[in-house]
């Protein structure tokens, strides 16, 4: 009985383990991944990763707090997108992957996004009773620093937060204003404003700054508690702004623009009703030094005294009546940088061509011009060239900034002063060139117009062509009084684009300042372009 209970017990087992052996061999999961950091830039990108397991589904999920990463699982890639950061500080997260119960786990980090640090002003002013103003701002920054120059005992900080901060500024008893600077920071970004307390003289400046455009100057306007009282009213080539200030002595300010350039102002103006507070009045002359101005010289007797002030683009004038002033600014374009200029005279090839019928020099013919542009290489252009004038292009000299876009030549021709079968006719009485770089010649000043450069006002005149004038249109005049020879140089518009175009050409020598512009003007007349 014991024997056949035995072999039943082994039996048993026999049959359980086929069963038992099914469930020791399951398959583990396995899953690999191709990285298991990701690093992204700030700005908006996707980078993806390579899941590798013996399991037929995976999935992938990032945790609620990195809200700025998107996946996409496509077969076995997935795709992990970040937003763009726009904080001032780096951000991390984290991408979990599952396949079967395994688990592993994908380090996210973007880096920081440009520290902004945008206030609404730079310019804050307080009147002389002092008072509070609180200063807007826009950042990105999650740490914030504002702090007051060293020494400043007449200003506090108060209320400060990521959305601005305010300005608190005790009452002044002193005549001249007394200014200092805000400083805003976060890392390595840096801004710096510039505070004001206005004085118990009643003097006032206009913005000095430049370029200014209108909006800075409403707002600093406005800022120390002026009201705009006169508006452009669009006739006028000029735009002129006026604003009530608060002073009875001075009751306003005015600045004018130009009506296609509102960049910087040109000129103010403002008016003191009591003359005796600007003429030989120490005070004011203080007030002014304490801006940076100090006396240059004076015009008409007396009646005006100018004012400059070192590294500012505009002159100060103060022009007395009879019983009141007039202080004005007025830009003064300074030329800031070096312009290389020409290393030989414009047209110097074309210049063996020019001739003069009133000096009797005879030019080359229209044929001895065409033959010699031919072993040049350059084109007759037939669109432009007429009876009397041809235009040749150059065939191309990439990199070289001295030469010609184009080459002209004026022809004389027959009328009531010129007879027909003259020896002059068909000869070349003028020359005309066009350069693509203006800067050879002129330079734009913050209010958007040109000016001669020191570099080729030098040049030309060590060249034996001192300056001479400007003429309307924007043509500068440099010319030899005693040859009667004559460059002018035009900034014009080409395609879109400003390039430089030269003419020269020959006159009767003369001292007479009336008759050399008379000459020129009717040279310019008969330009071509």
């Amino acid at each position: 009985m014991k024997h056949l209970l035995n072999l039943l017990g082994a039996l048993t087992l026999l049959l359980l383990l086929p069963s038992c052996q099914g469930q020791s061999d399951v398959e583990e999961a396995t899953l690999d991944l191709s990285t298991e950091s990701l690093t992204f830039a700030k700005e908006a990108s996707e980078q993806t990763v390579t899941i590798s397991t013996n399991r037929d589904t995976w999935m992938a999920f990032s945790p609620q707090e990195a809200s700025w990463i998107t996946l996409r699982q496509e077969g076995n890639t997935l795709h992990v997108k970040a937003e763009a950061n726009e904080m001032g500080r780096e951000r991390t997260g984290a991408v979990i992957v599952n396949a079967g119960g395994t688990q592993r786990r994908i380090s996210v980090r973007q880096s920081a996004a440009d520290i902004l640090l945008q206030p609404e002003t730079m310019q804050i002013s307080f009147f002389r009773e002092g008072g509070r103003k609180t200063v807007s701002l826009k950042t990105n920054a999650a740490d914030l620093r504002v702090d007051l120059a060293p020494g400043t005992d007449w200003l506090t900080v108060e209320s400060q937060s990521r959305d601005g901060f305010t300005l608190v500024a005790k009452p002044t008893t002193e005549k001249l204003r007394r200014t200092t600077k805000v400083t805003i920071a976060s890392g390595n970004s840096v801004q710096e404003l510039a505070v004001e307390q206005e004085g118990s003289l009643p003097y006032v400046l206009p913005l000095l700054t430049f370029p200014a455009r209108l909006g800075e100057v409403m707002q600093y306007e406005q800022g120390r508690g002026h009201i705009m009282v006169r508006v452009p009213d669009g006739f006028s080539s000029n735009a002129s702004y006026r604003f009530m200030t608060r002073s009875k002595l001075i009751p306003y300010i005015e600045y004018q623009y130009s009506q296609d350039n509102d960049e910087v102002y040109y000129a103010t103006r403002t008016q003191c009703t009591d003359i005796s507070l600007v003429k030989d009045n120490p005070d004011f002359e203080a007030f002014l030094l304490e801006y940076g101005f100090t006396r240059d010289h004076e015009e008409k007797a007396g009646k005006v005294i100018v004012y400059t002030k070192k590294d500012f683009p505009a002159l100060l004038s103060v022009v007395f009546g009879t019983d009141d002033a007039s202080i004005r600014t007025v830009y003064l374009a300074i030329q800031d940088k070096a312009y290389p200029t020409f290393t030989k005279l414009p047209m110097h090839r074309q210049d063996v061509f020019l001739g003069s019928r009133p000096l009797g020099k005879l030019g080359a013919s229209q044929d001895e011009v065409r033959a010699q542009e031919k072993t040049w290489k350059s084109s007759l252009d037939t669109k432009i060239s007429e009876p009397g004038y041809d235009r040749f292009i150059p065939e191309s000299t990439t990199g070289d900034r001295e030469a010609e876009l184009l080459r002209g030549y004026f022809y004389t021709t027959a009328d009531a002063e010129i007879p027909e079968g003259d020896p002059y006719i068909n000869h070349v009485q003028g020359l005309q060139a066009a350069y693509a770089d203006l800067s050879l010649a002129f330079w734009r000043d913050p209010v958007g117009k040109l000016h001669l450069t020191r570099e080729v006002m030098e040049f030309m005149a060590a060249a034996g062509f001192p300056f001479y004038g400007t003429f309307p249109g924007g043509n500068e005049a440099f010319f030899n009084k005693k040859t009667g020879k004559a460059y002018i140089f035009t900034p014009v518009k080409e395609g879109g684009k400003s390039i430089l175009e030269i003419q020269c050409y020959y006159d009767k020598p003369s001292a007479d300042a009336s008759a050399i512009r008379s000459s020129l003007e009717r040279h310019l007349s008969r330009r071509k372009r």
